[in-house]
């Protein structure tokens, strides 16, 4: 099934995440369906950060750009030192710090803010969370720790 997503919807979705792009011209960019190993479906879109292609996950029910540790090559993002925490209803908590780079969604590019993840852990009042089943390595965060299901780099 192809599906793309016009410069207006575009506009919503990375709006929703957090993320502000200038107004560009027309542009279209697929949306992936994945269907992880328990048969839940998820959604992606290919982003450029920097230098490197990633797949970031769609999901309505969240903000902000979330880079896993080792997606990104040097160079792409930068830290900014401040701290930065974002935990999941399912008890996933990310800790790393704020970070500049710039995005590329579709023909539009601009500098973003993001959060460069360096730990995935579980919120004390949730210790079996989706991030106590897989190694850091194996995480992807719309997998919800499912090995296999979501294996990096897919999903940043």
């Amino acid at each position: 099934m192809h599906r793309a997503l016009t410069a207006g919807s575009l506009m919503l979705v990375l709006s929703s995440m957090g993320i502000r792009v200038a107004e560009a011209a027309r542009s279209e960019i697929p949306i992936r369906e994945v269907v992880l190993s328990d048969g839940e479906r998820r959604y992606g879109v290919p982003l450029k950060v920097g230098n490197t292609t990633i797949e970031a996950g769609l999901d309505s029910g969240s903000t902000g750009l979330r880079i896993l540790p080792g997606v990104l090559a040097d160079g792409d993002a930068k830290g900014g030192g401040a701290s930065d925490h974002y935990s999941y209803g399912s008890g996933t908590e990310f800790e790393g710090e704020a970070g500049t780079g710039t995005l590329m969604a579709g023909a539009s590019a601009a500098p973003v803010t993001m959060q460069l993840i360096k730990t995935v852990e579980c919120r004390s009042d949730t210790p079996r969370c989706p991030a106590s089943r897989l190694k850091l390595a194996q995480f992807g965060i719309q997998g919800s720790g499912l090995a296999g299901g979501d294996s990096r780099p897919s999903w940043a």
